[in-house]
């Protein structure tokens, strides 16, 4: 099961943001102190939910806090084992310019404030994966789907071989 955060909770999100009056900055104080903890909330009860039906889950959004807190993947641990699953933190890493060329691509309102403010928005934006990412996959190219496929299934087993969480 893809849970794709972008997917599953942009209209919501945009909504939230045009309630408010806000335009779709997912960079503005009220989204990560307000929406975004609830939009994440929602994604891991969700992903919770489909792990208590034995279904593999892999969550699509960038939780970068959240793979930099030690407790929270610690938790998030706990709470597969329960259930009988494996937690495996993966990063997709990218390089700036080809996060950029992707951005301009998709055309997406989201992605307008940090088009327009490239500069301030890579200050406040690492694109190194995060200190509890156990599994990193290098992204830049371009790709058909099989060729992605193979490339995380190279990962995974190297992360199985290698004890990896």
């Amino acid at each position: 099961m893809l849970l794709d955060k972008d997917l599953l909770f942009s209209d919501w999100v945009e909504a939230l943001l045009a309630a408010r009056g806000l335009p779709s900055d997912r960079d503005s104080e009220i989204y990560w102190k307000e929406i975004r903890p609830l939009e994440y909330k929602s994604l891991e009860r969700l992903a919770m939910s489909h792990l208590s039906m034995r279904k593999i889950v892999v969550i699509d959004a960038p939780l970068r806090p959240e793979l930099n807190d030690p407790a929270w993947v610690r938790r998030l641990e706990q709470n597969c084992r329960s259930l009988g699953a494996i937690l495996i933190p993966a990063w997709v890493e990218i390089s700036e310019q080809c996060a950029r060329q992707r951005m301009q691509n998709r055309y997406e309102a989201r992605d307008q404030w940090k088009l327009s403010h490239w500069e301030e928005f890579i200050r406040r934006q690492s694109y190194r994966a995060p200190s509890e990412a156990s599994l990193i996959i290098q992204n830049d190219e371009p790709q058909t789907p099989d060729a992605a496929a193979r490339l995380v299934l190279k990962a995974l087993k190297s992360a199985f071989h290698t004890g990896s969480r």
